[in-house]
């Protein structure tokens, strides 16, 4: 897996929420195939995953959502296996 298009997609995404942070995933979806066209729609909607993640604020991380976000990194891990 090529993490360029992934880092890409997801700082654009995180600026793109920045600047409006009512943006849907559908919204940050549209935007990113317009700027992006050279990115995969993949590489968008992980970026997009990711940059949730990058924007979450710490002090809402309970273990109960640390938990959920570990499951779903292994589910990830082992689809991309």
């Amino acid at each position: 897996m090529n993490i360029c298009p992934l880092w890409k997609a997801a700082s654009t995404a995180v600026y793109l929420k920045k600047q409006n942070p009512q943006s849907t995933d559908d919204d940050l979806f549209v935007e990113l195939k317009r700027l992006k066209p050279h990115l995969n729609d993949s590489d968008k909607l992980i970026g997009i995953s990711k940059s949730k993640e990058i924007l979450f604020l710490p002090e809402y991380l309970t273990e109960e959502i640390k938990r959920e976000l570990d499951l779903w990194d292994k589910i990830e891990d082992t689809s991309l296996a």
